[in-house]
């Protein structure tokens, strides 16, 4: 049992440990005469409570039979009586604990060795006590309203069943009851209407109750704002100087951190990182993130604020238990995290269908493809479980194409326009747009024109020109087309241009034309085999050859 004067005591003893801390040399006087003071006060209240602990054991025996086990003086209670005793003993045994630690400076328990075993849930209990007492204030008016509401249906049912069975007794004749059933029903009907008076009188009381507090009670936004600036001025303070020291400790350990990195990787010259090196990393990174939290925890502790304290306390718990539950799922991430996993550092894998390089190898891994707009992805190291790496290959394409390229699709060329980690979008000519998605334009790639493409074209001719066929009419062809084709094309976009007798058939003499163009000549890809026919016909034309039906065939280009 806790008395005012006690509380006193204790913020009293509480300033004489401060004081001596923080205090000058030319105030230890002060200071001890301070301490001089508190003594007597204590001793002075310690004597008080002795001989009322005397006078209440005595009336305790008196009460329990010794003097005489029929009288109980006074209207206190046995039981209660014991519980006063228990109280003023346990006061006193407190007053005498603070007189010896404010005379020797030293507190007895501290001394002592504790073996008594902790009990974990009171302690853990003591540590939320702040914040359940908090929303438990926070929501007392509620609860108040809902308590006197039930209360009051409560009273309204004892009001109908009284009422029920007042109206039930007066149904019954009074005329045909014998003498004995009228003085009974005259009871039953007095005890009914007595419970009804009873209950009138119930339901009035607690309608005025819950009416007064429905009418004091402030609206749910209004008391939100005013519980929120209380809990801002109470507690913003601590939480703005806890949550400074966090980033603080966590800034420090990061600034390190990253220094430590810049000196490893000058001195090591980009040597490849050891598992030692980033199993200390890793490890480094838990500590800076744990040193933190306590730190900011420790803050909340010097300034007593319970409340956050045990909120900062709940989710150290939380983060540490979160971590001992998935430490089983964790095995492969950590091994990943340690480059000793099937995916592996500045090595090349395939995620979502498409080609990347793992460029950063931890908690948020980073990939990237240069050829792919938005091609720099970071995401947690578990999305890389059941995924494979392998050494990239001198000049491997990361991609089939990149933006800008001309390619062949179904017989139609179109331009690349944009490719994401997502979608492909190709720009026919005319303005058509075709949207690919990107793992499919991966796995079938159309033919990409833009580093260099060949056009292949059968020509023929009568078989009244056999004699010449393969002396002046095949370089007169050859002739021909070199010097009207590159007119028609980009500036040095044709870079070689074969034409052979290919077969006598059985209506034509055939020739191949075998065109080379580099990536310039990729938008002309059609206009190209137009150009070369008209040059052909033209020839003939102008030379008298003649043309049989049904003598050109034109293949399908091949990428260079």
């Amino acid at each position: 049992m806790k008395t005012p004067v006690l509380r006193t005591l204790s913020i009293l003893l509480l300033m004489l440990y401060s004081f001596p801390l923080l205090a000058a040399e030319s105030d230890a006087l002060e200071v001890e005469t301070q301490s001089n003071g508190v003594i007597d006060g204590l001793l002075e209240t310690l004597e008080q409570r002795q001989e009322k602990l005397i006078e209440l054991k005595e009336q305790a025996n008196r009460m329990s039979g010794e003097a005489d086990p029929y009288q109980v003086s006074g209207e206190i209670s046995a039981d209660e009586l014991t519980e006063l005793i228990d109280g003023l003993s346990n006061e006193i045994a407190e007053i005498e604990s603070q007189v010896h630690a404010v005379a020797t400076g030293v507190n007895e328990e501290d001394y002592q060795v504790d073996d008594v075993p902790v009990d974990l849930k009171a302690e853990i209990e003591q540590l939320f006590k702040p914040m359940v007492a908090m929303l438990k204030s926070a929501t007392e008016d509620s609860r108040q309203i809902e308590g006197l509401r039930n209360d009051l249906s409560e009273i309204n049912r004892q009001q109908e069943m009284a009422t029920a069975a007042l109206d039930s007794i007066k149904k019954i004749p009074a005329g045909q009851a014998n003498e004995a059933l009228v003085s009974q029903l005259g009871e039953y009907q007095s005890r009914w209407q007595e419970r009804l008076d009873v209950a009138n009188d119930r339901a009035k009381a607690t309608e005025q109750q819950l009416q007064t507090k429905l009418d004091s009670r402030e609206t749910p936004g209004l008391a939100a704002g005013k519980s929120f600036g209380r809990f801002v001025k109470e507690r913003f303070i601590s939480l703005l100087l806890g949550v400074g020291m966090f980033l603080l400790v966590y800034g420090v350990f990061k600034g390190l951190g990253y220094l430590t990195n810049k000196i490893l990787t000058t001195v090591r010259k980009n040597k490849p990182v050891t598992v030692p090196m980033r199993a200390g990393s890793m490890v480094y990174k838990f500590v800076s993130v744990f040193a933190a939290l306590v730190a900011m925890l420790a803050v909340f502790n010097i300034r007593t604020d319970w409340l956050l304290l045990g909120i900062g306390a709940m989710l150290l718990l939380g983060v540490i238990w979160t971590l001992v539950k998935m430490l089983p799922e964790m095995t492969e991430q950590v091994s990943l995290l340690l480059n000793l996993g099937a995916v592996q550092e500045h090595e090349r894998v395939m995620f979502m269908g498409v080609p990347w390089e793992v460029s950063k190898l931890s908690f948020y891994t980073v990939l990237e493809n240069p050829l792919l707009r938005g091609g720099d992805l970071a995401l947690p190291v578990r999305e890389l479980i059941g995924l494979y790496s392998r050494p990239i290959a001198n000049e491997e394409a990361w991609f089939p194409t990149k933006e800008g390229d001309w390619v062949l699709m179904d017989d139609k060329i179109a331009q690349v326009m944009l490719q994401t980690p997502e979608t492909v979008q190709l720009k026919k000519l005319g303005g058509a747009i075709i949207t690919i998605p990107a793992p499919s334009f991966v796995e079938e790639p159309p033919v990409n024109l833009s580093h260099g493409f060949r056009v292949e074209l059968e020509f023929g001719l009568d078989y009244q020109h056999q004699g010449e066929s393969t002396t002046s009419i095949l370089n007169a062809m050859r002739q021909t087309l070199e010097l009207e084709l590159p007119k028609m094309l980009p500036e040095n976009s044709m870079q070689n241009l074969e034409v052979e007798f290919f077969a006598a058939n059985e209506s034509s003499l055939t020739y191949e034309i075998e065109v080379d163009l580099d990536g310039s000549a990729a938008s002309e890809y059609e206009e190209v085999q137009r150009i070369i026919s008209r040059i052909l016909v033209d020839a003939a034309n102008a030379n008298g050859w003649k043309i049989p039906f049904q003598q050109m065939v034109i293949h399908q280009p091949e990428a260079a």
